[in-house]
């Protein structure tokens, strides 16, 4: 978004190098900002001039708080996105492997000692080239120390169950 500046310049000389001086006096301030005198700028005698600078709504200072702030909610919203690994674990044929992740923030919860099993999470089971075969969320993620492998076949009993043919997951609660 832009904003327009208007400059009106009211000369009221009838000496000629009086005008001239006050037209390099005018250019000067406008190189000291940067800017250039367009084509439309005219000083002449007793007459009014006009020049409009078009300027950013954005400065600098506006621009490194907006960089700020955002990267501030990414600090503090990344936690909520971001998974933990609880614990991997590998199938007896090594095909396939089961991973149990949980939030991030879940960290930052007191637990007593030996508790970090009772966060809940979500248990995901992979094959060995790292294709999903599904994503099933659980109570506990210490739930994964229960997983059982069978041919074509991986379940959590009476939690989850893994279809690893058809690489589906579902949710037996």
């Amino acid at each position: 978004m832009t904003v327009a500046v208007n400059y009106t310049i009211v000369l009221r000389s009838n000496n000629l190098p009086i005008l001239r001086l006050t037209k390099r006096i005018i250019a000067a301030s406008f190189s000291r900002m940067n800017e250039s005198i367009p084509a439309d700028f005219i000083v002449s005698r007793g007459l009014q001039a006009k020049h409009t600078v078009r300027r950013s709504m954005f400065t600098r200072n506006k621009k490194i708080a907006v960089g700020s702030v955002l990267v501030c909610l990414i600090v503090l919203l990344s936690p909520f996105v971001l998974t933990g690994e609880y614990v991997r674990v590998s199938g007896p044929d090594g095909r396939f492997y089961a991973v149990a992740t949980f939030p991030i923030w879940q960290r930052y919860v007191p637990l007593m000692p030996g508790q970090s099993g009772d966060r809940s999470g979500s248990v995901t089971v992979y094959t060995a080239d790292g294709r999903s075969c599904g994503r099933v969320p659980v109570d506990m993620v210490s739930f994964i120390r229960d997983l059982e492998w069978k041919p074509g076949r991986a379940e959590i009993r009476l939690v989850a169950a893994w279809d690893l043919s058809k690489r589906q997951a579902s949710r037996l609660q």
